[in-house]
């Protein structure tokens, strides 16, 4: 298990982009 933490200034950006990465994650985990 990898922990990563996101330092981002308000907004979606820092939402979006660790959803993208989990979603990542999860295809390639069941690959």
């Amino acid at each position: 298990m990898l922990e990563v933490i996101w330092h981002a200034r308000g907004g979606q950006g820092a939402f979006t982009a660790a959803r993208c990465l989990g979603a990542a994650a999860a295809l390639s985990a069941g690959a």
